[in-house]
């Protein structure tokens, strides 16, 4: 079976135009198409030009799922097309984006055929992983300070977006199923000690799935996917996010474990020393508190923090255990037991501090050596280049 659709960059194009010139009212002409990303990627990605109003042409970007068998009336369709996720979230920060600078600015979209066409910020514009890998320390800690400013912003914008947002799911894709937030977060419970061991305490797993399913005061749009290169740095010093194909209401704080946790969706990732992820969440919280009082209490952030580190810890090692216990394997910039070692390490790091979940801190510790005595030569995830003078 074919991994990719048959969708060219002329088919692209065309959906593009089309939808461009349905919303203006009027035809819409595209020119000067331009192919971004390679052949193996899951998108189709074109920079282009179109005439949007009167005056010259601008630039857009034209991205259009190649996900075989897409089909926007599936009743799975939410669960398996990243288009849908991506466009029900960008038409969500659309309508409440106080900033409309500060995020992905959809245009125009084609749902049947999966192609959606955004505002192009600039092709001058580079991603947080230069600062990281190429830039000094401070231009570094200025990246992502910048970057933390920007996804409290998007989490204050959309505080509450649940209803919201479904409707907007259901309005295009009314056939589809929409899982609750958290959902199927336990899974990975139950597969990690089966392949290591051990039993973790059913209460302490049964509070990390109730802080995931019913957020309460922390629900708003994740981006569950804020990777380094997926954020674009501006001359202005700004952050502007994009790609919101794993974008959902959920847990804030999804995002805002992010950088304790390694960046553990990326290829780029790595370690930010601590007294500077110290300093990037005094920002994040600075912007968020306005919103969301309770991000303004230490203990309830640094108790919130460890439960959804511990969070991603699992749904870090459900996808990579299996696999890295039979072989090491690079990802990215990292390999994947030297990411699992960081893992487990930062995990009870974090939660130590929190003094919380005390039970999955004890099984934690115990994998933890375990693994090391199994992989002896591995190092767990080594700081970004930006900071490897600092210590950690």
């Amino acid at each position: 079976m074919n991994r990719y659709r048959a969708f060219s960059a002329d088919d692209a194009v065309a959906a593009a135009a089309a939808a461009l010139s349905r919303s203006a009212g009027k035809p819409v002409p595209i020119s000067k198409p331009r192919k971004l990303s390679d052949d193996g990627r899951r998108n189709l990605i074109l920079r282009a030009s179109a005439v949007l109003a009167d005056g010259p042409p601008r630039p857009i970007i034209i991205k259009a799922t190649r996900a075989a068998g897409y089909d926007a009336g599936a009743m799975d369709a939410y669960e398996r097309f990243g288009f849908v996720k991506e466009w029900a979230a960008t038409t969500l920060v659309g309508r409440r984006a106080e900033r409309r600078d500060s995020d992905t600015v959809i245009l125009a979209s084609d749902v049947s055929q999966g192609v959606l066409v955004f505002q192009d910020f600039g092709e001058e514009l580079l991603s947080m992983v230069q600062p990281l890998l190429y830039g000094s320390a401070s231009e570094a800690e200025q990246a992502l300070t910048t970057y933390a400013i920007a996804l409290a912003g998007l989490h204050a914008e959309t505080i509450g977006c649940h209803a919201e947002h479904a409707a907007i799911v259901r309005s295009a894709f009314p056939k589809a199923n929409i899982p609750p937030p958290g959902h199927g977060w336990i899974d990975y419970t139950r597969a990690v000690p089966i392949l290591l061991g051990a039993n973790l305490p059913d209460s302490e797993v049964a509070l990390i799935a109730e802080h995931l399913q019913r957020p309460g005061g922390w629900l708003v749009l994740a981006h569950r996917d804020p990777c380094p290169d997926n954020v674009l740095m501006t001359t202005t010093g700004t952050a502007k996010l994009i790609d919101f194909e794993f974008a959902a209401p959920g847990h804030a704080l999804l995002d805002a474990a992010y950088w304790k946790m390694g960046f553990p969706t990326c290829w780029c990732a790595g370690h930010v020393p601590k007294a500077i992820g110290e300093r990037i969440d005094r920002a994040y919280r600075s912007v968020l508190a306005e919103a969301i009082p309770l991000a303004a209490d230490d203990d309830a952030f640094r108790q919130e923090s460890a439960l959804i580190s511990v969070a991603w810890l699992f749904g870090s090692l459900a996808s990579m255990l299996d696999a890295s216990l039979r072989e090491d394997t690079s990802w990215g910039i990292s390999t994947r037991r030297s990411r699992i070692l960081y893992y487990l390490q930062t995990a009870i790091e974090i939660i130590t501090e929190a003094d919380v979940l005390p039970g999955i801190r004890k099984v934690a510790a115990a994998w933890l050596d375990d693994l090391r005595g199994r992989w002896p030569s591995i190092s767990p995830l080594a700081s970004y280049p930006a900071f490897t003078t600092l210590t950690n």
